[in-house]
């Protein structure tokens, strides 16, 4: 047997591998918020009417809060994807030093500005309960770790998790957007993306 039926067929099986999977793969990138983050301490840093003692405190506003990432899904069913979400967030805070030599405390801009960064890895699942040529209405659960990847007091590593009780993808069998509302440790909001199969 010479060397091109011997190399024909090796290459055949892995061109029909090849050809089986394609569309398979899906990538996408996506933008969201606000960050979890920002709800978690706002709560932590909301003040009832000024008393004395405030006067002589900092004060701690949150903002900011976006959240990005991508996410990579492979089609095992025609009903379920399977892959992996990477993604991070910022939150800002702007603190406001107590009245000093007659300046106020409402002063335009902040004393110091302090910028909380994280970032989840969370393997996930996705279930299309309708699948039609230009429409796609699935639902998704997420669960990993989450780092900080700026100085915080406590463990800088925690668990993460997701659920989208419903998420839409538009578009056709190469390129297509998404809509979602999650829930869970990234986002409390909703997170719009784009992404291509392959």
């Amino acid at each position: 047997m010479d060397m091109k039926r011997i190399l024909l067929l090796v290459l055949l099986p892995l061109i029909a591998l090849s050809a089986r999977a394609q569309g398979r793969h899906e990538f996408s990138v996506f933008l969201g918020g606000p960050a979890t983050e920002v709800a978690e301490n706002q709560s932590h840093y909301t003040y009832s009417a000024p008393e004395l003692y405030t006067m002589y405190e900092a004060q701690t506003y949150v903002g900011g809060g976006v959240n990005f990432g991508v996410d990579y899904t492979y089609t095992l069913f025609k009903w379920l994807k399977v892959g992996v979400q990477v993604d991070i967030s910022e939150v800002e805070f702007q603190s406001y030093y107590p009245q000093i030599n007659g300046r106020s405390m409402y002063h335009s801009l902040p004393d110091e500005i302090n910028n909380l960064w994280t970032a989840g890895i969370l393997p996930e699942a996705k279930f299309f309960f309708l699948t039609t040529r230009f429409v796609k209405l699935y639902g998704k659960t997420a669960a990993g770790v989450k780092f900080a990847l700026s100085k915080v007091n406590g463990s800088p590593v925690a668990f993460a998790y997701e659920i989208v009780p419903i998420g839409i993808q538009l578009g056709g069998q190469r390129v297509y957007f998404t809509s979602e509302i999650p829930l869970g440790s990234e986002v409390m909001g909703i997170r719009l993306g784009c992404g291509f199969r392959f």
